[in-house]
């Protein structure tokens, strides 16, 4: 399930029962969970409006400390600071993306005005944004305002401003430097020979709302609270700069919930400014000097107010000299943080304004370019695929490195953490460990200035992870938190002893993490974000990324530190994460949903979570030779294979041809990362049909909402390179990640993806990306698709995928390549013989099982005779003989034969699987009962005559 459908659909509940609780106790608290559930039935409808208001957001800026988000029209509309994760320093919060300015005030945000004078001596104004029309209703939206990216690899963005009738264009170069906390616009504004303006003041407007808290278990707290902030506007003349500090610290009753600290902004031109106006905000209050109010109504000379304490509005405006054709100005947005609450940091704040005056635009649009090629620059692109699909899988790598935050720790000392987006609608400024285990997946395999992965990032990313991992009275500071300390919700439930988990426990919308598990995502400090714990498919990701680090470095002594994790992981969904009336997977959280539910989403994760730890525990003792870890990785090996034979039984839906029953759809968890069975096996290729069958509708243009396509598409993939008869085939998949790059992707400007995707059949019918873009994780899930279906022009991309995630039927893969029996024989007390050939097709050694089954032509064969392979070198073959005793079976006529090749046990044998053995060969079965998947068989319907 979407992030977008949790917040819709599951969190609601939980969020407006836990905010009746705040209005019974302190009523100012309330909005910072309830402001978007309370609008539900305003956003909700499918025709364009989000649940938490539509994200206007079209390019992303940032150094991993300050992030800046721009739409389209070159509005900024996010200022994150002092991380990606929090908080959001500028007021916007928009309702429906059909309305002018996204339903937002029409003051929300930061933007560039002109006033201008005319030849004729009068004066006129304009903001730039009106250049194009305000509303998506209107298909010509944003002609007359382009954006493009300065170059693919980096993220200064050029925003072009054009009014034919005025004959003037404008320019705006924006970026973040490298080392400093300050977004810059450089503008450039050009009169064309034809213009009847003589002269230009150019505008900036903002309206800043320092945020210097956030509340554990409510993310949307940064924007929902907007109405409850205020801070301390002044224009400083000595340094021409209006600063914005000391913000509100009136949090309520009951205080705020999450960790202080100190914030300060400010905004200046590089040259002496004309005109200041620092006021109220009219739309907040009744503030006639507002001068978005006055410079919007014609009113351009501004009052020079110096100072206003609340919820502020700001100009500032400087003189261009237009006698050349052309003239320029330099704009600063600086803020400066420090983790101690309640400091005045306004002179902070003013030093990083004359430090960012100084630099050389040149040179630090430079550095920054050079900074991200060091780790996006050798990553592999697809091969022979479209530009869009290149400049969107670029796109991808940028967004991630601009998140990346190794410089917050949390309270046991350690950082390292990836926010789903930076966007505050919806409010996914967090790290979920199930996105987290796409993330490092791909900076292992991918990024770096070589393209063989950042592998210092995931071992910092995985490490901070564990130290997050319930664990409470383990040893600290590295493993030993509890995230039950979180679920006090705001100081109603009493943090300490049994309390906190009976609340949760008794609660339908709350959920305790339980031992080895996770919270459902976590600020950069490591605060609980979401409302939600211990949900089943993330605890076992967990196990799946600190596993998969060791699988690319074989680091030993990595290995040894996050261990006692991974056993956690494994000991739980071993001991205590068991139905045993199914022999499934215990009913917990799924995927975001508050409700407990027990489905293939679940079930696929636990599977592939079990597998890594089989794995894990097996290395361990490979590398210390202690006997406990073989102990363990038989334990966990058993716990995998029983829970794979009981998806078999309870999840396939043999109706539908899909792994999905009690959930009602394909779920490409089946498939990747999961791969229940071989991609050739029928139960497998029916599943891929029915996911394909899910996704076909959306490239054929025929739905008007969607997301995570590319989910569907990573297993499709896989399964195109590794089948020689795929269901369906790569051609498919191309078609799929192209209609993401053109449709879905915003390929007219940025390149930037949401969660989710929509068509305004209200408007042009045209498609539009939304929810949090850019979505970093589906950003990611596009570029790992990208590869998968073109790979790249070494053609080894892919390999680095497929090799790990299908690596158990790479080495369990066999065929019958021929089979031979006799003529006839006698039916009483005779022996039949049947020879056939075995081909190991895995990449290494490996032993079969094989089944004899004999019967009446046509009739039901039955087993009667099985033998195990003795190894068998990869691509090698070897004649086996089965033979089968008739004794006195009542048999005559055609016989019909089939011979079926079988994953083997561990031992080889039919007898009991020791520890040593599942350590030494962890990927193949436990034990002989939980044979579930036959790799391959051949068939003689007329195999011989049987006469009495």
């Amino acid at each position: 399930m979407s992030r977008f459908l949790w917040y819709a659909l599951s969190g609601i509940g939980g969020l407006l029962l836990i905010s009746a609780a705040f209005l019974a106790v302190n009523v100012a608290e309330a909005p910072k969970i309830a402001c978007s559930a309370a609008e539900m039935e305003k956003k909700k409808n499918r025709s364009g409006r989000e649940v938490w208001g539509p994200t206007d957001l079209n390019a992303q800026i940032g150094n991993q400390k300050l992030l800046v988000g721009t739409n389209q029209k070159g509005t900024l509309t996010v200022f994150k600071y002092p991380n990606p994760s929090y908080a959001d320093q500028i007021k916007h919060h928009a309702f429906d993306r059909r309305a002018p300015y996204y339903g937002s005030d029409p003051n929300a945000g930061a933007f560039l005005g002109v006033i201008m004078k005319m030849e004729d001596g009068s004066t006129k104004f304009d903001w730039l944004r009106e250049w194009g029309p305000l509303s998506t209703k209107n298909p010509e939206y944003g002609d007359h305002v382009n954006q493009r990216w300065r170059s693919k690899s980096s993220d200064a963005l050029i925003t072009e401003f054009s009014n034919d009738a005025l004959g003037l264009n404008v320019r705006v170069t924006s970026t973040v430097p490298r080392g400093e906390d300050v977004f810059i616009r450089d503008i450039t504004v050009e009169r064309t020979s034809q213009s009847s303006v003589s002269g230009i003041e150019l505008v900036s407007y903002e309206n800043f709302n320092l945020v210097e808290d956030k509340d554990e278990l409510a993310p949307t707290q940064d924007w929902c609270s907007e109405g409850e902030n205020g801070e301390t506007a002044t224009y400083v003349h000595p340094t021409d700069a209006v600063v914005h500090a000391s913000p509100d610290r009136d949090h309520g009753w009951l205080g705020q919930s999450g960790a202080e600290f100190s914030i300060a902004t400010a905004m200046a031109f590089d040259g002496k400014s004309s005109q200041h106006q620092v006021s109220g905000d009219d739309y907040r209050g009744d503030h006639s000097n507002d001068p978005y109010r006055l410079l919007s109504e014609g009113d351009t000379n501004l009052p020079g107010q110096d100072q206003f304490r609340g919820q502020t509005s700001v100009a500032l405006t400087k003189t261009l000299d237009l006698e050349d054709g052309q003239d320029q100005a330099r704009l600063y947005f600086a803020a400066a943080s420090a983790p101690t609450p309640g400091k005045d940091l306004s002179d902070a704040v003013i030093q990083k304004i004359e430090t960012a005056r100084s630099l050389s635009l040149q040179q630090v649009l430079q550095e920054k370019r050079r900074w991200f090629e060091q780790y996006v620059q050798g990553a592999p692109m697809p091969a022979g695929a479209s530009e869009n699909v290149s400049r969107v899988s670029r796109r991808s790598l940028v967004s991630v490195v601009q998140v990346w935050d190794d410089q917050t720790q949390n309270e046991h000392g350690f950082g390292g953490n990836l926010v789903a987006s930076i966007a505050t609608q919806g409010p996914y400024g967090a790290d979920w460990i199930r996105d987290g285990a796409y993330f490092n997946y791909m900076l292992d395999r991918y990024f770096g200035p070589e393209g063989d992965g950042l592998h210092k990032w995931v071992a910092q990313h995985n490490r901070w992870y564990m130290s997050l991992q319930q664990n409470p009275g383990g040893p600290c500071p590295e493993h030993c938190h509890d995230n039950m300390q979180d679920y006090d919700f705001a100081g109603l439930i009493p943090s300490f002893g049994p309390f906190p988990e009976w609340f949760a426990q008794s609660t339908p919308t709350a959920s305790v993490v339980p031992r080895g598990g996770w919270a459902m995502n976590y600020y950069a400090d490591g605060q609980v974000a979401g409302p939600l714990g211990g949900e089943i498919d993330e605890t076992a990701y967990g196990a799946w990324t600190l596993w998969d680090h060791y699988t690319v470095t074989e680091n030993e002594s990595y290995l040894r530190r996050v261990y006692p994790a991974i056993r956690l992981v494994g000991e739980y969904l071993t001991e205590d994460c068991v139905d045993e009336s199914t022999g499934l997977q215990c009913s917990r959280p799924e995927d975001d949903n508050f409700e407990h539910t027990q489905t293939i989403v679940g079930g696929a994760s636990v599977y592939r979570g079990l597998a890594s730890a089989t794995k894990a525990a097996a290395a361990m003792h490979r590398i210390t030779g202690k006997s406990r870890y073989a102990d363990q990785a038989l334990r966990y090996a058993r716990r995998r294979d029983a829970l794979g034979q009981a998806i078999e039984k309870h999840y396939w839906d043999g109706e539908e041809g899909y792994y999905g029953r009690r959930k009602g759809s394909p779920r490409p968890r089946a498939a990747m990362p999961a791969f229940l069975r071989p991609v050739d096996d029928p139960r497998m290729e029916n599943h891929l049909k029915s996911m394909w069958s899910n996704v076909r509708p959306t490239f054929e243009g025929k739905e008007d909402q969607g997301l995570y396509e590319a989910k569907e598409l990573i297993g499709l993939g896989i399964a195109a390179r590794e089948s020689e008869n795929p269901v369906v085939g790569l051609d498919k998949v191309r078609k799929g990640v192209n209609w993401i790059a053109d449709h879905h992707a915003r390929s007219n400007s940025t390149y930037v993806m949401g969660e989710q995707w929509v068509r305004e059949t209200y408007a042009d019918g045209e498609v539009d990306s939304a929810v949090s873009q850019p979505h970093v994780w589906e950003q990611l899930l596009f570029y790992m698709t990208s590869l998968i279906a073109y790979d790249d022009p070494a053609g080894s991309a892919y390999e680095k995928i497929g090799n790990d995630v299908y690596e158990t039927w790479r080495k369990h893969d066999a065929e019958i390549t021929s089979l031979d029996a006799e003529d006839s024989f006698s039916a009483s007390g005779d022996t039949a013989e049947v020879e056939a050939i075995v081909t190991n097709e895995a990449s290494v050694a490996q032993r079969y099982h094989l089944k004899l089954k004999t019967g009446e032509a046509g009739g039901k064969l039955r087993t009667s005779a099985a033998m195990d392979t003795k190894p068998l070198p990869p691509g090698g073959s070897r004649r086996v003989s089965l033979k089968w005793d008739t004794g006195d079976d009542r048999i005559s006529g055609q016989q019909e034969v089939r011979v079926e090749v079988w994953r083997a046990t561990a031992t080889g044998g039919d007898g009991e699987v020791g520890p040593t053995d599942v350590a030494n060969q962890p990927t193949s079965l436990s034990a002989k009962q939980y044979r579930r998947v036959r790799l391959d068989s051949d068939t003689l319907t007329q195999a011989f005559e049987a006469s009495r």
